[in-house]
């Protein structure tokens, strides 16, 4: 692809040969120009517009106008956030970052978020791949995106509108959005301690799943007919992680025995 389109980066900066800049350059050199360039896309950071630390309205206009902005959660940088809320309240598209060693905020957890690690490789090329998917899928027209800040707003004015189907969706979004913060909670806790799980620990994580199980089959036996397609297809998405981390789970109780085992042989 040959157009010039604009990517505008948020990032944490920090002063010139800082270890925070030397970091987000090689962010920007070894993840993002390398996965967004073969789709015309030029890369643009808040530092070659104004002084670090000092968000302006050039560069608001960018966070705002930009067809496509990534923004880098590493280390949970306050303007980050800041920024980050601002293309959130614009309903216009974002890639989300965060260095693997790292937990999602829990604000921004139910977004996807792109991991990597800069010192392995391979993790950094399968970053820039996903990049490259969710690229590709906001270019096909999949960019109309939930986040905290447009939830909230249509919840409230859905609430308020005295229409009671509008006010029977307010209940079905919220309820499902309860569900996949529910089960992403269950996700990140494998994911950051692996297979350092007691049996007891194994048990307590499949009664929650079991629970939520019971939620998921509630909501849509009460609630399914009243579904917008992208509800539904959020709902489907849960239940499918669901599945997968039950499956994780399985895993990490099958490796636990055969450790034990290993250990008493």
């Amino acid at each position: 692809m040959t157009d010039n389109k604009e990517c505008f980066v948020i990032s944490p900066i920090g002063e010139k040969e800082s270890k925070t800049r030397q970091r987000s350059d090689k962010v920007l050199e070894y993840v993002i120009e390398g996965a967004i360039e073969e789709y015309g896309y030029t890369p643009v950071r808040a530092d070659e517009i104004s002084e670090p630390g000092i968000i302006t309205t050039q560069i608001i206009e960018r966070i705002i106008k930009s067809p496509l902005v990534i923004a880098d959660l590493t280390n949970h940088n306050a303007n980050v956030f800041y920024e980050l809320a601002v293309r959130h309240a614009a309903r216009n598209p974002v890639i989300q970052l965060i260095d693997s060693g790292q937990e999602i905020p829990f604000d921004v957890a139910n977004t996807r978020t792109v991991r990597f690690n800069l010192s392995d490789v391979e993790t950094y090329e399968n970053a820039k791949r996903e990049i490259q998917d969710q690229i590709e899928s906001i270019e096909r027209g999949n960019d109309e995106m939930d986040n905290p800040v447009t939830v909230a707003v249509d919840l409230q004015l859905w609430r308020d509108s005295g229409d009671p189907q509008q006010e029977d969706m307010a209940d079905i979004v919220e309820r499902i959005t309860q569900l996949q913060t529910s089960v992403q909670s269950i996700e990140r806790l494998i994911m950051t301690q692996n297979q350092q799980f007691t049996a007891d620990e194994i048990d307590d994580i499949r009664n929650k799943l079991e629970i939520l199980e019971k939620e998921h089959g509630k909501i849509g036996d009460s609630m399914w007919s009243g579904m917008l397609e992208e509800d539904k297809d959020q709902f489907k998405k849960a239940m499918d992680l669901i599945s997968e981390i039950r499956a994780k789970v399985d895993d990490l109780e099958s490796d636990r025995n055969q450790n034990g085992l290993e250990d008493f042989m």
